[in-house]
């Protein structure tokens, strides 16, 4: 049976700079002989574009978490929390790990005022961007959380999500 073997290496080009190619060889036997037949792939670019999309995605996160605004991603499709930052889980004294998977109803989060998610996630759906929209939360103690709160659709990994964004 003919072995395919991949395997990912670096050579320097004939103008000076270092190129990545990715190479999938087998060996054929022909004529009696054993052969070593190479395709490869120049993947520098490839490669140079998934480093970016990662830094740009790290910068992403620790903005996100580091951010003293109050931060939420959540799913379009089902309402459930992806992320939070630490402002939110401090100004709704919910920690993180039981926000995450479960939607800001199942949290209380919006108390007896659920129109006011309703109208904002319609406007949304919409195509509109939410900006400084006055709402009213209300935190585990019960008490009452006026945010000044931005919205917006976003791609997350091909999920639609909501990326909220507020201050208390």
């Amino acid at each position: 049976t003919e072995e395919v073997r991949a395997t990912e290496f670096r050579f320097r080009h004939k103008q000076g700079g270092w190129r990545r190619l990715e190479g999938y060889g087998r060996t054929i036997e022909h004529d009696g002989r054993q052969l070593l037949v190479v395709n490869s792939r120049d993947v520098t670019e490839r490669q140079e574009q998934l480093r970016r999309i990662e830094h740009q995605r790290d910068l992403f996160a620790k903005t996100f978490a580091s951010s003293c605004s109050l931060k939420s991603v959540s799913s379009v499709n089902d309402g459930h929390l992806v992320d939070v930052n630490e402002a939110w889980t401090k100004t709704f004294g919910i920690p993180r790990d039981e926000a995450i998977g479960r939607t800001a109803a199942d949290l209380g989060l919006w108390g007896t005022s659920e129109e006011q998610r309703t109208r904002l996630l319609a406007r949304l759906l919409e195509g509109e961007k939410v900006t400084s929209e006055e709402v009213t939360f209300q935190a585990r103690d019960g008490q009452p959380r006026i945010v000044r709160l931005d919205g917006e659709i976003v791609d997350l990994d091909g999920e639609r999500c909501l990326l909220f964004s507020g201050i208390d």
